[in-house]
């Protein structure tokens, strides 16, 4: 104090949890997606443990930003420190909430341990950060090591992808025991629609280092996305269920189909020579692509004149096959066009095919001119046909009036020589024309 009574105080400004940008009372990271994060303690420090026995801290982290923060993974790294309850993200905080992080140590031998625990975001930054450490130390002669079961879980989640309606995938999921006493696994219990446990049998207990896999199967019984939980129960010293998310999509199983227009083809009577061609349709009626192998036909006379193989065709989509009957003899004939694909109605679809050949039909036209010198009226005419044999017969039943006839009685390959005679209204016959030949081809 000085003489003249004034008093010099001097103030120490003490600031604790002053945030700015990446500060604050603890270890708080500014996260990427918004918010900023407050842990507390900022440093845990389990102290001295025994060997094999586990405690546990509570670290409460605060979002102190003005919005909604997600946090996309909580991990632990160093040896013998773990999170109790396993991270349950995602976790959305809100501005002002506070999310609780329980974390264990269970030291395996007498030496100093240090570790962190680290909360990311979506992309993947870091956005609080715990620093953590504990010394292990042997246990006293005479004591009992205290009971540390644990029981880790080899996967968070299953994804099965894209399955079949009807048909079924599995996965397994692996529980070890990792802890230094033997951990029972009470139960496992799963839900969702098409998932299911296929392998494994409970209550069983796993001594260290023991591991037991059970399988989930996914058999979608429709389609579209689903989702299902395995729940697993135990006695771990690290929490007492532990839960792997299920998700998978039902698909539609493939249903190529092919429908052939018609099961028969009649092509009627054909002339042997000549030909006829008839349509066949093939078309993708299924929920898929449908393939058309080849198209086999079989019978005289019968071939496929349209159409190009292996094929495929979309749904809805048609191709028109052209069968053709080019009959090269008289008489009936059969025949069958068979069709492959790969069709889930049938691998093989047959179309019959029946037709008839008939001779080709022939005439011999003849035409003369009227006698125009003979003073006797003509009533008709006789026309006289030989096949060779050189006798000739008459082959009009009544006088043929007009000059000209038509003889639709030959057939092929055959010869006929022809004369005409004119006749009378008394009956009376000429002499015979000049004589004319044909070869019917």
């Amino acid at each position: 104090m000085s003489r003249n009574g004034r008093l010099r105080v001097l103030f120490l400004a003490l600031v604790c949890c002053v945030t700015v940008a990446i500060s604050g009372c603890g270890s708080g990271l500014n996260g990427a997606e918004a918010g900023i994060f407050l842990a507390a303690p900022g440093n845990v420090d389990f102290g001295t443990v025994a060997v094999g026995e586990s405690v546990d801290s509570t670290v409460s982290v605060t979002n102190a930003g003005d919005t909604t923060a997600n946090v996309t993974q909580v991990s632990i790294a160093g040896g013998s420190f773990s999170l109790v309850g396993g991270d349950n993200t995602p976790i959305a905080i809100p501005s002002g909430g506070t999310y609780a992080v329980k974390v264990a140590f269970t030291p395996s031998a007498a030496s100093d341990y240090s570790g962190q625990l680290t909360m990311l975001d979506a992309s993947a930054k870091p956005v609080a950060e715990v620093k953590m450490k504990g010394s292990g130390k042997g246990h006293q002669p005479g004591t009992t090591a205290a009971a540390n079961p644990q029981l880790t879980v080899s996967t968070a989640s299953l994804s099965f992808g894209s399955v079949t309606v009807g048909s079924a995938t599995t996965q397994p999921v692996t529980l070890t025991s990792t802890g230094t006493t033997a951990v029972t696994v009470n139960a496992a219990a799963i839900t969702g629609g098409g998932y299911s446990i296929v392998g494994g049998s409970f209550p069983v207990t796993l001594n260290p280092s023991q591991s037991l896999t059970v399988q989930v199967q996914f058999d979608p019984s429709a389609t579209g996305s689903a989702t299902g939980q395995l729940t697993i129960t135990s006695n771990s010293s690290t929490g007492s269920t532990a839960g792997v998310t299920l998700s998978g999509t039902g698909t539609a199983a493939a249903n190529p189909q092919l429908t052939v227009s018609t099961a028969s083809l009649s092509f009627g009577s054909v002339t042997v020579g000549s030909a006829t061609t008839q349509p066949v349709t093939l078309t993708s009626t299924g929920t898929t692509a449908v393939t058309v192998n080849a198209a086999a036909i079989t019978g005289g006379g019968y071939s496929i004149v349209g159409g190009s193989f292996p094929v495929t065709l979309n749904p809805s989509q048609s191709l028109t096959v052209q069968v053709q009957f080019d009959p090269s003899a008289t008489g009936s004939a059969t025949g069958q066009l068979t069709i492959t694909s790969n069709s889930s109605t049938g691998s093989t679809a047959g179309v019959t095919l029946s037709g008839t050949g008939t001779a080709a039909a022939h005439e011999v036209d003849l035409s003369w001119t009227a006698p125009t010198t003979s003073t006797d009226p003509v009533a008709g005419y006789h026309i006289y046909r030989s096949s060779g044999s050189g006798v000739f017969a008459l082959i009009n039943s009544g006088l043929d009036v007009p000059t000209a006839y038509a003889d639709n009685t030959v057939v092929s390959g055959a010869t006929y020589t022809y004369y005409v005679t004119s006749v009378d209204y008394n009956g009376i016959e000429s002499d015979p024309s000049n004589q004319a030949s044909f070869t019917i081809p």
